[in-house]
């Protein structure tokens, strides 16, 4: 269940992602994301963290698109960690990024004023 706006942004971010790799848009191919994994490695700490990042790498390297368009329909713990720990939000342009985040800001400021 998503529980914070960073799950919801995490959970938007990846489904952006994911339609521009279905519609190929967008590639596992594109170094932007290996380099965006390596720079997810330096930065993580706790065996949680480390083991998600893991995955990543093995989705990526062995292009699991299976594996990573199930993100799309879990809310456990395990997903909502993958999803925002996820290196191919680099994937995304600058516009894509802020119509997500007013997105998200408009779903929160509802919630407040409710």
């Amino acid at each position: 269940m998503l529980r914070t706006t960073k799950d919801l942004r995490g959970k938007l971010m990846l489904l952006r992602v994911l339609a521009l790799l279905e519609d190929g848009s967008v590639s596992l191919d594109d170094p932007a994301i290996m380099d965006s994994l390596e720079g997810l490695k330096r930065e993580v700490t706790g065996p949680s963290m480390w083991s998600s990042v893991e995955l990543w790498e093995r989705w990526i390297r062995t292009k699991d698109r299976a594996a990573i368009l199930g993100l799309r329909e879990s809310d456990d713990e395990t997903s909502i960690r993958l999803r925002n720990l996820s290196p191919l939000n680099v994937l995304l342009s600058e516009d894509d990024r802020i119509e997500i985040l007013c997105e998200v800001h408009g779903r929160a400021q509802a919630l407040l004023s409710a």
